[in-house]
Parts: structure tokens; sequence; C-alpha cells
């Protein structure tokens, strides 16, 4: 049975899924994962695993002092929030860079936050599909820069607010 995978909150916490891996908590309720640093956090899977939540797929919280720590989340295969976001992101250290296949979710598919003093990057290499909102993200470091390849939202497709001291770039592929 799958539960929701939880690491003990640190200063920098680094997550690597193996071959083989795959996640789903749909029948044991809760996110996939749920991290939470003080410093850089770091969430890798290039094994094109299935991570699906029945709440959110990822859910990634980088806690550091502005200027200190970044997150970072790479996926190689769907991830999914049945009941919330597929992966919902909150940084306040320094940058927030998210990577990913596809990404499904009941509210928003990508939800990110960097409130940190650098950049946030959203690259989706696959469909990125949310009930309201596909791509949510909201920036207050420097630049904003989201790549997608398809997204379809409920209400909106994609909704980027930089309210940061850099640009603002949105490429839709699909």
């Amino acid at each position: 049975t799958d539960i929701t995978q939880t690491p003990p909150i640190g200063t920098s916490l680094t997550v690597t899924t193996s071959p083989g891996f795959g996640i789903d908590t749909s029948l044991t309720g809760g996110d996939a994962f749920n991290l939470t640093s003080s410093g850089n956090l770091t969430f890798i899977d290039g094994n094109g695993s299935n991570i699906t939540g029945a709440e959110s797929g990822i859910v990634a919280y980088a806690m550091g002092v502005i200027g200190s720590g970044a997150l970072s989340i790479t996926t190689s295969g769907m991830v999914t929030g049945i009941d919330d976001a597929g992966i919902a992101a909150f940084n306040s250290g320094t940058s927030l860079n998210i990577s990913t296949a596809g990404v499904s979710g009941r509210y928003e598919g990508i939800s990110a936050i960097n409130a940190g003093s650098g950049g946030l990057t959203i690259t989706a290499a696959g469909t990125v599909t949310g009930g309201s909102v596909g791509v949510l993200a909201q920036n207050m470091g420097t630049d904003l820069t989201i790549t997608v390849g398809s997204v379809l939202g409920g209400t909106h497709g994609i909704v980027g607010f930089n309210i940061g001291s850099g640009a603002l770039q949105i490429t839709s592929n699909g």
C-alpha cells in the first residue's frame, strides 16, 4: 500500500527515485510527496515514474532565509493530484525551478510561488492540465520563465505574475 512520503525536515533535502518506482496514494489519502526543507530542496525522478496523490502529487516547501536555498523539482513521468494540484511548490530562498513531463491537477496542474531572491522557471515537455488553471506562477525574485508543450485549464491555461526585478516570458508550443 502506498502512503504519503514525508521525509524528516532538514537543512537541505534531496529525494531521488529509483528505477521501477511509482507511488499512488489515491486509496490511502494524502499527497504522494510532501517535502519541506529549511535549505536547498531537490526532487529528481529521471525514471518515468507515475506519481499520483489523493490530494496533490508533489508538495514542496523550501523555507530558507531569502537569498539562501533553492528549490528544484524534476520529473520525467506523469504527476497527478486528484483533489488538489499536480505540483505545488513554494520557495523563500533563492530560485525555484520545475522541469516535468506531464502534470494534472484538480485545481492547478502546477502552482508555483517564488518569494526568494532568484528566478522562477517552469518547463513542461508534456501536457499540463488543471481544472481551473493549467500553470499558476507567482515570482517576487528576478525573471519568471514559463515554457510548456501544451496546457489546458478550465478557466485559464497559464497565469503568470512577476513582481520581481526581471522579465516575464511565457512560451506555449502546443
